[in-house]
């Protein structure tokens, strides 16, 4: 049984047709699409839609820091200045407790500090504070801690001639080397109520140690 054939002519004028009808359908659907084509290849009618701008997560604001410096013989003043420093961090502050012995010049030199220092035999500085008293006593440059705002509270005993003097040279010399002063010095005295007088000077400090309010309150 023999395979019937298509003339050969017959075979390349369907191949021509087919070819032509495609070429046709490939051009009107990229017109529709409204651009321009590539022979061959039919545009997607489906454009690709941008995504949405995304947001950048907002940096919390840092919180304000405070250095409670204690300069303490017996330990009161290291109390005061951990009492100090729980209050704050309640507040939103950064309060970090400084051994005087271990300030640091550069530290030191901005932002905002608490001293507590007590004063020790005959008017002498605590063994701890004895560096940074010769330190601030003999410093020349008087713009070293242009860029600090402080407070200071005494811990003294009236009983003694040269009651409170290390908190005296503290605030006098801090503030001759360019300190801003949050609050006039204070003075406790064992002899009278020290921790009432702390606890006052404390009520005092709370609304002046973050930086936005440093102009608020002098007493």
């Amino acid at each position: 049984m023999r395979t019937q054939l298509l003339p050969t002519v017959g075979v390349a004028a369907a191949a021509a047709l087919f070819a032509g009808a495609a070429y046709l359908y490939t051009v009107r659907i990229s017109r529709r699409s409204g651009g321009g084509f590539t022979i061959g290849t039919v545009p997607s009618r489906a454009a690709k839609q941008p995504l949405g701008r995304q947001e950048e997560p907002k940096e919390e604001d840092p919180k304000p820091r405070v250095d409670v410096y204690f300069g303490s013989q017996t330990g009161t003043a290291e109390d005061f200045a951990k009492q100090v420093q729980r209050e704050g961090n309640a507040r939103g502050l950064d309060m970090n407790v400084v051994d005087l012995e271990l300030y640091d010049k550069a530290r030191i030199s901005s932002g905002t500090a608490v001293f507590l220092v007590a004063t020790y035999g005959e008017g002498e500085p605590t063994d701890n504070g004895r560096d940074f008293h010769d330190w601030v006593s003999c410093e020349e440059d008087e713009t070293a801690l242009s860029g600090l705002n402080f407070a200071v509270f005494g811990l003294g005993n009236s009983q003694y001639e040269h009651f409170n003097s290390f908190g005296k040279a503290v605030d006098r010399h801090v503030a001759r080397l360019g300190g801003k002063r949050l609050l006039n010095l204070a003075l406790g005295d064992d002899d009278n109520d020290l921790r009432d007088a702390f606890e006052d000077w404390l009520d005092k400090v709370r609304p002046v140690a973050a930086p936005h309010d440093l102009a608020d309150v002098r007493a």
